[in-house]
């Protein structure tokens, strides 16, 4: 607020809940009140900033106590003229300097469950409660085609979230390993859950970062650019994305690079063109990825990958 009434927060933030529509309408949890109307906003250039306004309110108006915040808030509102946006911070901010009122965003955990790794949903699945196998369908629906099926423990790449459909919540997937896209239940899958015991959320970067040259740590691994050739050191750089998500860029004795993309721990690939190609295999010896690609040879040690 403005520096004459000072700081104010409430006693249980928790209880202070607004949910911003996206046909304008908002609901409001002030303490024991609740209220609903409308709100817009016109946005600036950079559309984290603009002109911001409530409409008229209706509002319960029940004593919830002395120390609460609630009457005071539901008073600001009509006075709200501009916003600004901050990372999942809302700054809502009165007319003449007369203060702001700050939120912060809070996702729903059963909506961030059903959204792609680009709006902060889980970055893999993995089925569960399979006795035989999980369908795939080529639609989100129990008439649609049958293109594959899972076993249980299966590790997928969740690739645009879930939608609805009769009744059911089916989610867009490929498998890790490679093989058919296409649609599951929710019932069958739950978030993977990484080496480090952590469900990972939102995008993996790591390619990104690598592409940039990036990296979270260098130095070498040993390798071979041929069967015939006796294993020696090789330069390399790894952007880390956490909880075993990696990308590894390796650069090979001719001075040309092989990236070893990771997930969840596990090798699951490398860059290769027409002129560089090779068939991809990994194994493990104790914490060190054995790593073939065509007649080339990495050993990648867990370190690596994890960090530390």
């Amino acid at each position: 607020m403005s520096d004459e009434v000072g700081k104010k927060t409430p006693l249980d933030a928790s209880q202070y809940q607004m949910d911003l529509g996206s046909e304008g309408k908002v609901t409001m949890v002030l303490d024991c009140n609740r209220g609903r109307g409308n709100w817009q906003a016109t946005f600036s250039d950079n559309s984290l900033s603009g002109q911001f306004r409530f409409g008229p309110m209706a509002m319960t108006k029940a004593l919830c106590g002395p120390d609460n915040l609630e009457q005071f808030v539901a008073a600001q509102l009509g006075y709200i003229r501009s916003f600004v946006l901050e990372g999942d911070w809302l700054y809502l901010n009165l007319m003449a300097d007369g203060g702001t009122l700050v939120w912060r965003r809070v996702v729903n955990n059963a909506d961030k469950l059903t959204v792609s790794p680009t709006g902060g949903g889980p970055r893999n699945w993995q089925v569960v409660n399979i006795d035989t196998a999980l369908n795939v369908r080529q639609q989100p629906s129990l008439h649609a085609a049958i293109i594959g099926q899972l076993k249980n423990g299966a590790l997928l790449y969740n690739l645009n979230g879930c939608v609805a459909g009769e009744g059911m919540t089916w989610c867009d997937i490929q498998p890790l390993v490679g093989g058919v896209r296409g649609y599951v239940s929710l019932d069958y899958i739950q978030p993977a859950v990484a080496p480090n015991g952590a469900v990972v959320y939102g995008e993996d970067d790591s390619a990104l970062r690598a592409g940039q040259r990036e990296f979270d740590a260098t130095g070498q691994v040993q390798c071979a650019s041929t069967k015939a050739e006796e294993i020696s050191q090789c330069a390399f750089g790894v952007a880390r994305s956490g909880s075993g998500y990696a990308t590894v860029v390796i650069t090979k004795s001719d001075g040309r690079k092989r990236a070893v993309y990771f997930v969840l721990g596990q090798a699951i690939g490398a860059s290769t063109s027409q002129a560089d190609w090779g068939e991809f295999s990994a194994t493990r010896d104790a914490d060190v990825h054995i790593i073939q690609v065509g007649n080339e040879r990495y050993e990648i040690p867990d370190a690596v990958v994890f960090g530390g």
